[in-house]
């Protein structure tokens, strides 16, 4: 079959890394597939990939290359998708725009883009959950067809590599702890993950904060807790390094959260997470025991999770464990490039 996706940019970022995965992983099964993008600079990407940069999102196809399927990403893509008016066109959701407190200058806009009949695909069931809550049932149909790591680059690290961090803070050694994510993105829940590492730093004075993100660290940042290091715009090749020294990942995000990659590609490198108890958090596995969950907006109980899980090697291990097992098991590329397929065919045959 032959795949066209939309975009907006192909500037870094987790939900353009999203489709571009879901892109290859086509390929691999033998489709074919077109990215168009309005602008942006795909470098970053760890794979060969080919993008179609144009002037206009809608412009005609060629006969030889007119698409099976369409599928729109962003919400600003629905308009030319419809445009394009392919049969079989798809709307790939990461994340319900339309919950996102910095968005809400262009929310009747998002509505109005959503409430089009296009199927909506969406990377975990509890998208499809809030799709159906927000514009009910007759609208659109929504299927989830389950999201990707690439586990060719975040994987376990070598034994020797995994720290155990009692016996390091008896020889007084440094404990690693990240947070990635933008702070002035409000569901990132950085914020709060700083009051952690104040509350922890109390206790275990040597600990050290990493800070990735898109943005430089700001001053509200530093004035709530020194950052030690600071990471601006890493490609995934460059943040595997960056996972390989981190004792525990921090990932306080709020319930507007889509997915949170970060947190999905650590559990992959066997690195412990504290999570909050948010759909997408919650959605990696049925059984919720491969994380430290809290409450949002709860620093203490963060720094209460970290706690336990730098000092109790049994858990430090379990979680180790189980984040490797879930993220092997439940983010496979493959198998979402299946489900978009068995979706296309469905439509396709249902059209003839």
């Amino acid at each position: 079959m032959n795949f066209c996706y939309l975009l907006e940019s192909t500037d870094l970022g987790g939900g353009v890394r999203v489709i571009l995965d879901q892109a290859r992983a086509l390929i691999k099964r033998g489709h074919q597939v077109e990215i168009r993008a309005l602008k942006g600079n795909h470098a970053w990407y760890p794979h060969s990939v080919t993008i179609r940069y144009v002037s206009r999102l809608d412009m005609p196809f060629e006969a030889e290359n007119h698409p099976d399927a369409l599928i729109c990403t962003y919400w600003t893509t629905i308009a030319p998708g419809k445009r394009l008016n392919v049969p079989v066109t798809l709307h790939l959701c990461q994340g319900y725009e339309g919950d996102i407190p910095e968005l809400g200058h262009v929310h009747a806009d998002i509505v109005a883009a959503y409430q089009h009949q296009f199927p909506k695909i969406t990377i975990g069931e509890w998208l499809v959950d809030r799709l159906y809550t927000v514009f009910g049932r007759d609208r659109f149909h929504a299927y989830n067809i389950g999201q990707i790591v690439d586990l060719s680059l975040f994987q376990r690290p070598r034994l020797s590599i995994i720290k155990w961090l009692p016996r390091r803070i008896r020889h007084r050694m440094p404990i690693n702890i990240m947070a990635v994510g933008d702070y002035l993105i409000s569901c990132k829940g950085i914020a709060d993950a700083l009051m952690a590492v104040v509350i922890l730093r109390q206790k275990y004075p040597r600990i050290r904060l990493i800070r990735a993100s898109l943005w430089p660290v700001t001053e509200d940042e530093q004035r709530i807790t020194r950052v030690d290091e600071s990471y601006v715009c890493l490609s995934p090749r460059r943040m595997v390094p960056l996972f390989m020294k981190t004792d525990l990942l921090l990932a306080p995000s709020l319930p507007p959260e889509g997915f949170g990659l970060p947190a999905a590609e650590a559990m992959a490198c066997g690195i412990p997470v504290v999570l909050t108890k948010i759909p997408s958090y919650l959605g990696f596995d049925g059984i919720h025991d491969y994380a430290c969950f809290v409450d949002v907006h709860a620093p203490e109980a963060i720094a209460e999770c970290a706690t336990k899980i730098i000092n109790s090697r049994q858990l430090y291990s379990r979680l180790q464990q189980r984040g490797l097992q879930v993220a092997h098991n439940n983010f496979n590329s493959d198998r979402v490039a299946q489900n978009i397929e068995n979706l296309v065919l469905s439509c396709l045959l249902k059209k003839r």
